[in-house]
């Protein structure tokens, strides 16, 4: 299709040339509009709507639903700033409480073992109750056992700690994203995903290098 379009832009502006020797009167040609087939006019309607997504998501400036979207971005880079300093302390840990590598395994890997039945259940949860409430007692709650594992004294307070960390946050994706969509419209939801989503590059970044 673009190829065809370049031999007409070319063909008419051999004709035009022709015409400029000449002085002949150039026949009436259709427009490009006119000769654009259903794919490209609805690639075209397409990109219109992409930029009223856009101008809606910024409508009005700063308000409340981007504090809400600010908050959610900050869970997530809290979230992973949390786990990429645990995976630069492990050597430290593993020397202070001599363990094994296998334990250090079972201890990282502790707070995913509970996610897969948990996290159905806050979902489940989170339909029949105050949303930012629910999210707010999972970050406190992870918040708190974040605390706990790094003043934890044995390798089991380590695995408790961790294991409550792991509950805690099965309270903070699903809903996070359910609350956003209270928030964000359908024409909109896409870029407040982006955003949200670059808290966990965030997090990875701060936590590997601060951490």
């Amino acid at each position: 299709k673009l190829w065809q379009e370049i031999n007409r832009q070319y063909a008419v502006l051999e004709e035009s040339e022709l015409v400029e020797a000449h002085h002949l009167p150039m026949r009436p040609r259709a427009t490009s509009s006119s000769r654009m087939s259903p794919h490209v006019s609805t690639f075209s309607e397409a990109a219109g709507s992409v930029d009223q997504e856009v101008s809606e998501f910024y409508r009005n400036g700063f308000c409340h639903k981007h504090w809400v979207l600010l908050l959610g971005t900050m869970m997530c880079m809290c979230e992973w700033i949390d786990r990429s300093v645990l995976t630069i302390a492990m050597e430290s840990i593993k020397e202070e409480f001599l363990l094994t590598d296998t334990q250090m395994g079972v201890m990282v890997s502790s707070s995913l073992w509970i996610v897969p039945l948990a996290i159905t259940f806050m979902g489940r949860a989170s339909d029949h109750m105050l949303k930012s409430t629910m999210l707010g007692l999972g970050v406190f709650g992870w918040a708190a056992c974040t605390l706990a594992t790094g003043c934890a004294g044995s390798f089991a307070t380590l695995m408790t700690a961790r294991l409550l960390a792991g509950l805690s946050n099965c309270a903070g994706y699903p809903v996070a994203v359910s609350l956003l969509a209270e928030f964000f419209g359908e024409r909109e939801m896409t870029t407040a995903m982006g955003y949200f989503h670059s808290g966990i590059a965030f997090g990875g970044l701060l936590g590997l290098a601060l951490g």
